[in-house]
């Protein structure tokens, strides 16, 4: 007999999973004066920054004593919260289509309302913020390069050993200062060769 109780079901752009269950559930159990507040903050600092969490260790201490939740609760409360902006930039949508896809899921009206109007006010620059994000933060920004000649070292062979040095200078803005590195690879000729040829096909 088929299994009649699947773990997730499907109801518009969201799957209605265990953890999206408990994080719905969580979010109807905060003060709805101070709902709209939180989502306002997650959206004003929403991918500004990459590299620290959206709020402090200190605000956070103090958004638990606000809402009465435990660090496991309000940490479910903030990743269902970003996972919910998530899923409204990807799929590009208006605030009263949020607030139903919402509201279809189990979240109550007048938090879905915090939603859409937050979406309403923040959403547009948190779509243009995605857009410029880098999906990759480490970038190379320079390569330099060298070729290596020196003689085999048997005394009966005059034949040149090639190698080749590279020096790759990298950014990663993933980081608060953006900081750079320094990455040395050194190649054989044979080993050149087939790295040629695997950046070939990848490009082919």
């Amino acid at each position: 007999m088929a299994d009649e109780s699947p773990k997730s079901k499907s109801k518009g752009i969201f799957q209605e999973t265990d953890i999206l269950i408990s994080a719905i559930s969580t979010f109807n159990k905060v003060d709805p004066g101070k709902f709209p507040l939180l989502i306002t903050r997650v959206l004003q600092r929403y991918h500004v920054s990459e590299y620290k969490q959206i709020f402090s260790v200190e605000e956070m201490v103090k958004l638990e004593a606000s809402f009465g939740l435990k660090r496991e609760e309000l940490q479910l409360l903030l990743d269902g919260v970003k996972f919910v902006v998530d899923k409204a930039a990807y799929f590009v949508l208006k605030p009263a289509s949020l607030s139903k896809e919402l509201m279809d899921i189990g979240l109550e009206e007048e938090r879905a309302t915090a939603f859409s109007q937050g979406w309403t006010n923040l959403g547009k620059a948190v779509i243009e913020r995605l857009k410029k994000k880098k999906f990759f933060p480490v970038q190379l920004e320079d390569i330099n390069w060298r070729l290596n000649l020196q003689l085999g070292q048997s005394f009966q062979s005059r034949q040149k050993i090639s190698n080749a040095i590279f020096q790759l200078d990298l950014s990663d803005e993933s980081k608060p200062t953006g900081e750079k590195e320094e990455v040395t690879v050194e190649f054989s000729r044979e080993e050149l060769y087939s790295f040629y040829e695997e950046l070939e096909k990848i490009q082919g």
